[in-house]
């Protein structure tokens, strides 16, 4: 079976991951309509520990040529809330998977009818791998520094290196928040973070991880053969 024409490709945007979680008003999220629709789809009871429902499950997908898989996490917590969290990994699972929706080609939009057409909290958080043989930091960063000295017994030098310098962004229409920019071994590494209030219908995975790749590419620049 073909992709569909907007698939979603985390090999060419160099994505690892890409995690979506929205915590809202219990009020907000059907979960009684979730859990029926799960029972039906013939996924197990979940596991429910002082009347709180939580649940984790790994989906498949309808293409064999989808680079990815899926996760999702349902969980009610504290004070009338409830935790909704997608999680879009690079690579694609070994072995076979119960065929039942959700599929991970469409387990953004399947979540929609869940939620009550309102605004919420959209936190995303995308991590970039760009190989140091092809990319370097735009902020001249090496990816070692002089080894140190052990301060506490003299002794062997070790080798450290630079990593985790974060980025962050003043209050913008995009809803950029940060970037920890990571160089060690043989990849830098980038973590882009991103906060809408928007209603959940509005998530676009694909626009989303577009978007925060410019942001991650753009802290890198190509090396010359």
């Amino acid at each position: 079976m073909p992709p569909p024409p907007t698939a979603l490709r985390f090999r060419t945007h160099r994505c690892s991951e890409l995690r979506i979680r929205s915590t809202v008003e219990a009020r907000l999220f059907h979960l009684e309509r979730f859990k029926t629709v799960l029972a039906d789809n013939g996924y197990p009871a979940p596991h429910e520990k002082a009347d709180r429902f939580n649940i984790t499950a790994v989906v498949s997908t309808h293409h064999a040529s989808t680079d990815y898989h899926a996760h999702f996490l349902v969980r009610e917590d504290e004070k009338d809330k409830t935790t909704i969290e997608i999680l879009l990994h690079e690579g694609r699972i070994k072995g076979d998977k119960p065929e039942r929706p959700p599929f991970a080609e469409d387990l953004v939009e399947w979540f929609v009818p869940f939620f009550e057409d309102v605004d919420v909290d959209i936190n995303v958080n995308a991590q970039f791998v760009f190989p140091l043989k092809q990319f370097k930091s735009s902020m001249n960063l090496p990816s070692t520094i002089s080894p140190l000295t052990n301060p506490m017994h003299g002794g062997p030098r070790a080798e450290a290196r630079i990593m985790g310098v974060r980025i962050q962004f003043e209050p913008n229409e995009a809803g950029i928040q940060s970037v920890i920019h990571d160089l060690g071994g043989k990849s830098l590494h980038e973590n882009v973070r991103l906060m809408r209030r928007a209603p959940f219908s509005s998530v676009d995975a694909k626009k989303l991880m577009t978007e925060l790749y410019q942001v991650a590419i753009s802290m890198t620049r190509g090396k010359r053969e």
